[in-house]
């Protein structure tokens, strides 16, 4: 994404939802001057930690603190699904970005791609009240919605990239830390309890152990890259 974003040296690199800076951390890498925003303070600490030279603030991508045309390229990895209006974010990353700068947003693949989807169904078998709406995580994930979404936003439309990729834990115990520290488990853990999100995605993922207990899931990533 970064690449194909053309980001290098100097670029003014704008990360929507840049958690704990990993994608920040590749563009400071290739010289960009780098900018983060999230909505978890504790996640913000720690991209700050990661990378000392890049400006970082609590926010909401739906009402971004920056003002027009303050980046060359604007960036949001697995992000936009949760704003409560995936256009007016997007719509905010193009504002925010100067005219014929790069917007690059990245989603889940579709469900059926993606082994990440088989703890849905987990989940809510565990939960007391199951939710009526659907898990934002794929709600970005049909075909041709993301595009749709950033060309409502005014943005106009480059390319699109589908990319397998492949997450490897040496073992459940690995693979649970790892989930564990994500918000939406946090929540889950909040309603259910720790033993039972933890009995709920140890089913979920048994199917997937080797005969070493390692963990290999295979998720389809893709995004799309536009001008503003």
């Amino acid at each position: 994404m970064l690449a194909a974003a053309k980001v290098g040296k100097d670029t003014r690199f704008f990360d929507a939802g840049c958690g704990g800076g990993g994608a920040c951390i590749l563009a400071a890498d290739l010289g960009a001057k780098v900018t983060g925003l999230d909505a978890s303070e504790a996640l913000i600490n720690i991209a700050r930690q990661r990378v000392p030279n890049g400006e970082f603030r609590i926010g909401d991508i739906e009402e971004l603190p920056y003002e027009d045309n303050s980046f060359d390229v604007s960036f949001s990895s697995q992000t936009l699904m949760f704003a409560d209006n995936p256009v007016t974010a997007a719509h905010e990353m193009k504002r925010i970005t100067i005219p014929n700068g790069r917007v690059v947003i990245g989603i889940w693949g579709a469900p059926e791609d993606c082994d990440l989807a088989r703890f849905g169904k987990a989940v809510r078998d565990i939960l007391p009240n199951p939710p009526s709406k659907p898990s934002p995580l794929f709600s970005l994930s049909g075909h041709g919605f993301l595009e749709r979404l950033m060309e409502q936003a005014g943005l106009k439309i480059l390319d699109s990239e589908e990319l397998d990729h492949q997450f490897e834990y040496s073992d459940f115990e690995t693979f649970w830390r790892g989930l564990k520290a994500s918000g939406p488990t946090q929540g889950l853990i909040r309603f259910a309890g720790e033993e039972k999100v933890k009995e709920a995605y140890h089913k979920a993922i048994e199917p997937l152990l080797d005969s070493k207990g390692a963990i290999r899931l295979k998720n389809r990533i893709r995004y799309v890259i536009a001008t503003s």
